[in-house]
């Protein structure tokens, strides 16, 4: 018997996981069937040509939230102060990834990245998605129900994101002060 291997996330699931979409959701955005949808993400079959450019097309917003920090200092260092640097370029990195601005403000709930990803998104998504339609075609009436269910989709995000007072930016702040804190206290060791 072969020893047992974990499934790797394929893009299907990468996109509902993000977007926080059940397999009919997508099924509805891409304009396949719910089971197309889950042969696809179990790597049993592949999506048509159609469903997978409207997938690609919502993917995009992916690369982003899977880009890692780069974590390999100059080669021209010491080994010895090659963890220094690596941690420089990580507290570089995150105080650059802080400079981005903040999502609407959410509420305690169950689910509020991918809704604050959903809101994100909520205005290129159909566009991305007729872009994809104008090279794959769907019906008119698969049409329109592909863009009722993203306007489900980002009105429920809208009710789990909440409009009242947030701690992210008081939160942010503070992470902010923290790496600056530590981005000197390592340039002062590193130069020192």
């Amino acid at each position: 018997m072969p020893p047992f291997a974990p499934r790797t996330r394929t893009l299907t699931g990468a996109v509902r996981a993000y977007f926080g979409l059940s397999q009919t959701d997508l099924a509805r955005l891409l304009g396949c069937s719910q089971a197309a949808v889950a042969r696809d993400e179990a790597g049993t079959h592949p999506l048509p040509p159609g469903p997978a450019a409207r997938l690609l097309a919502l993917s995009a917003w992916l690369e982003e939230a899977t880009t890692p920090p780069p974590t390999t200092p100059p080669p021209h260092h010491p080994t010895a102060l090659a963890p220094l640097h690596a941690r420089l370029a990580d507290c570089r990195h995150e105080l650059a990834r802080l400079a981005r601005p903040l999502p609407p403000p959410k509420r305690a709930a169950t689910r509020p990245a991918p809704a604050a990803a959903r809101l994100a998104a909520a205005e290129a998504v159909p566009a991305a998605l007729a872009a994809a339609n104008a090279r794959h075609p769907l019906p008119p009436a698969q049409t329109a129900l592909q863009n009722h269910q993203w306007a489900l989709l980002v009105g429920e995000a809208r009710l789990v994101l909440d409009a009242g007072p947030d701690p992210g930016p008081t939160l942010r702040a503070a992470r902010r002060a923290g790496l600056l804190a530590e981005i000197a206290v390592l340039e002062a060791a590193l130069l020192g």
